[in-house]
C-alpha cells in the first residue's frame, strides 16, 4: 500500500501523530511522496521510526512549471540534510543566483527547470 497522492510534510506530520491504534491500521504502507515544502531530517526519522519498511519519496515541483521536476527516494536517514534529489528524465535543474548566474556551492539561489515541456514564460509578461 502507498499513498498515492502528494502529501505536504505537515499532513505527514499529523498522520504521525495519530493514536497507536490507527497507526497499527498503516502497517502496509510502503511508500509516502512528500511535496510542498521541505522534507526536514527530524520528521524523516520520525517517520522511519513508525513506519520503518516505508520509503518516503521527496519530490520537488511547483505551480509554475506544473510537474515534478525533481525526484529523491529515501529509505533510511543517512544524512544531516535532504536534498531534493536528481532531476526526473527531460528535465535539468539550476540553482542561479541574482543574476542568473550558478550560484556557488554551499550558498542560496533560486531554482530554475528546464525541460521541453514547459512553456517559456508567463502570458501577458514583457520580456526584454
Amino acid at each position: 500500500m502507498s499513498l498515492d497522492r502528494f502529501i505536504p510534510p505537515a499532513l505527514l506530520k499529523a498522520i504521525l501523530s495519530l493514536e497507536p491504534g490507527l497507526l497499527a491500521s498503516l502497517t502496509r504502507l510502503r511508500a509516502v511522496t512528500v511535496t510542498g515544502s521541505a522534507l526536514t531530517p527530524s520528521l524523516a526519522a520520525s517517520s522511519f521510526r513508525v513506519f520503518p519498511n516505508t520509503q518516503l519519496v521527496n519530490v520537488y515541483r511547483s505551480t509554475e512549471i506544473g510537474t515534478t521536476a525533481t525526484i529523491r527516494i529515501l529509505t533510511r536517514l543517512s544524512e544531516p540534510e535532504i536534498s531534493i534529489g536528481t532531476p526526473v528524465a527531460n528535465t535539468k535543474v539550476y540553482a542561479l543566483d541574482e543574476n542568473l548566474s550558478p550560484a556557488p556551492a554551499d550558498t542560496q539561489g533560486e531554482i530554475y527547470v528546464s525541460a521541453p515541456h514547459l512553456a517559456s514564460g508567463y502570458i501577458s509578461t514583457n520580456r526584454s
